[in-house]
Order: structure tokens, then sequence, then C-alpha cells
């Protein structure tokens, strides 16, 4: 079965399940205060992290909003991946700027490069969701 298939059969309060998870995994790994983040070999690669990060937070928001409101974007936009934008990207990226703010709140930094790879992680999500449904469309 089309992995679009299989999202389409979800209930929808496993989307939401999905999604705060995503929300909550963000939230929580930003609220780690300096000191105490681990100092790991993998860490070096900020940016890396973030990317991965709001990839799966894209993910997440697109499996939830695919049957939501990015259906009523498409219908006013007439675009597909202008949906996507605005019904992933954006809400992704104010959580995301909101995500940089507040590290300053546990002594972090707030950088607007890793704002910039939280929304390089969230265009890639919208590259995987416009791959997913174009492979659901063929069969």
């Amino acid at each position: 079965m089309k992995l679009l298939a299989r999202l389409n059969r979800l209930p929808g309060w496993v989307e939401m399940a999905l999604l705060t998870t995503a929300l909550i995994v963000v939230f929580v790994g930003s609220s780690i205060p300096p000191q105490d983040f681990p100092d790991l070999r993998i860490f070096d690669y900020d940016k890396l992290l973030h990317l991965a990060e709001y990839t799966c937070f894209g993910l997440a928001l697109w499996v939830a909003a695919r049957r939501r409101w990015v259906p009523r974007l498409r219908a006013w936009t007439e675009s597909p991946l202008l949906a996507l934008l605005l019904g992933v990207v954006l809400p992704g990226a104010l959580w995301g700027a909101s995500d940089e703010l507040h590290q300053l709140v546990v002594g972090r930094d707030c950088n607007i490069w890793d704002w910039s790879a939280d929304l390089c992680g969230l265009l890639l999500a919208v590259l995987l969701a416009r791959l997913i449904e174009r492979s659901g469309a063929k069969g």
C-alpha cells in the first residue's frame, strides 16, 4: 500500500497527536540549559540538528494539515505548492522564531542561522510532502 494511502487512513486524533508530539520535542529540546546540553560529537553539527528536527516537525505539520487547512489553501491559491508553503512553512517558521526567542529564557543563543536551518528543514519537509503526494497520485 502506498504511503499516502496509509496516511489517509490515519484517524484525526493520531495526526494531531503526532503534531503535538513534534511540538513538545522541539520545545523540550530548546528548554535544555546550555550547561546541561550533552557534550557529544554530533552536537558540533548544530545546524544539521536544526534541519533534521524541523524536517520532522514539518512532516508532522503536513500530516496534520493535509486534510484540514491545506485543501482550503489550495482552493484559495489554486497552487498546491503555495498551499503547502502557507500551510506548513509559514506556521513552522513562526514556531521556529518563537523557539529561538524561547531559548533566550534558558540562557541559550537566539540565532538567525539556527532559524535559517529550521526554515531549510521546513522546505525539505514540503519537498518530501510533494513527492509523497505525487507518488500517491500516480498509484
